[in-house]
């Protein structure tokens, strides 16, 4: 998540909920992984969007049978004991 300015060891500060909006960063667990993505609704699925260019975007189908839950929103992150907004 680099070009939106989250880097490796940074803490993300999250709101817990099951639903997310079209272009907010979440967490999302996909059968037994979890990821800190960018969401994009497509007319087919969502993709999940890596803000990385050496890490690849995920998409996921709507009719694919991985169990995609939503596990809350970014918010901002914690990094060096401050914390800093989105």
């Amino acid at each position: 998540m680099k070009n939106v300015g989250i880097f490796d060891g940074d803490l993300a500060v999250l709101r817990q909920q099951p639903t997310v909006e079209h272009g907010q960063i979440a967490v999302v667990q996909i059968d037994d992984e979890a990821t800190l993505k960018r969401v994009l609704y497509t007319a087919t699925g969502l993709i999940l969007k890596a803000e990385n260019p050496a890490v690849p975007d995920k998409t996921v189908v709507a009719n694919e049978r991985a169990q995609v839950v939503i596990g809350g929103v970014y918010l901002g992150l914690i990094r060096s004991g401050h914390l800093r907004k989105r």
